[in-house]
């Protein structure tokens, strides 16, 4: 079981991935994630191939939130097995006598969204190489410009 976190400073918001592995479901039909953030209300996490069950809830950018949350494991029998992520940043104490997963934006928190990449340096111009100061510019025979015009009215 884990929780990442990634902060979208476009949007402001936080994104939560919740996983469950496929040892931590207990090989269980249905996870549900039970989280305050939406008043308890029971969110079914989707089975992935490899057996895991993951889901990716968004909460506003309260950089400084804390969440309480517990998974709903729902067996092949019906029974229901209420667990905590093994992985979460701490615990606390709940109203039925138990402890609740806490997930506190605090901790490990990443950037999805990075600072700007400085601007590429301007490309260095090319610059003929310094001609001696008695050295003149070669002048084109008239063979040359003939030459040169003829491939120019060929293209």
């Amino acid at each position: 079981m884990s929780v990442s976190k990634k902060y979208n400073k476009t949007t402001n918001e936080v994104k939560l991935t919740f996983k469950v592995t496929k040892e931590a479901s207990q090989n269980a039909k249905q996870v549900f994630l039970l989280c305050e953030n939406n008043g308890w209300d029971p969110v079914e996490m989707t089975q992935l191939k490899s057996g895991d069950f993951k889901v990716d809830v968004k909460v506003e950018g309260k950089l400084d939130a804390e969440y309480q949350y517990r998974f709903r494991l729902v067996m092949e029998d019906g029974q229901e097995i209420f667990d905590n992520d093994w992985e979460a940043d701490r615990y606390v104490p709940n109203v039925f006598g138990g402890e609740n997963s806490l997930v506190d934006l605090k901790i490990g928190l990443t950037a999805d969204i990075e600072e700007a990449a400085p601007a590429a340096a301007p490309k260095a111009e090319k610059t003929a190489a310094p001609k001696a100061a008695d050295e003149k510019p070669a002048k084109k025979t008239t063979a040359a410009k003939k030459t040169t015009a003829a491939a120019k009215k060929k293209k």
